[in-house]
């Protein structure tokens, strides 16, 4: 994976548990939702991969499901696959992992890993001016 890009909100848990809830808190947590997203796009897409996860899902049919332009879900693909949430395999779009808090996990051991990184470069950077642990 080349560069991983993704929002992290503490928004407030859903009063009502349920799965259209759920994926929309999910996907509002995570910056696929704007407030400006009124049709709440990010969230449908979002359902569409999860519904078809394991037999994957052709951008196509997911702007014929959405009833959308295939434009518009190019540009959310895009965020879920920057964000390491989805993969493609040729021209279709799946969860990363088998579920969603497993594909999560992905995505937080990525985030470990990069924050790993930049903590050896900024250590690095504090010895060569001579800052001090505490």
């Amino acid at each position: 994976m080349n560069s991983q890009e993704f929002i992290v909100r503490d928004v407030k848990t859903p009063v009502k548990s349920d799965y259209e809830n759920d994926l929309n808190w999910l996907c509002e947590s995570l910056g696929f939702v704007s407030n400006r997203d009124s049709e709440k796009t990010g969230a449908k897409i979002f359902c569409s991969i999860v519904r078809a996860n394991s037999s994957g899902i052709k951008s196509e049919d997911i702007a014929k499901e959405c009833e959308i332009t295939k434009g518009n879900v190019i540009h959310h693909l895009s965020k879920y696959l920057r964000a390491g949430l989805v993969i493609r395999d040729k021209n279709k779009y799946y969860l990363r992992s088998r579920s969603i808090e497993k594909s999560l996990h992905e995505m937080e051991l990525d985030l470990l890993r990069t924050i790993q990184k930049i903590t050896n470069i900024a250590k690095e950077i504090d010895k060569e001016l001579g800052y001090i642990d505490r």
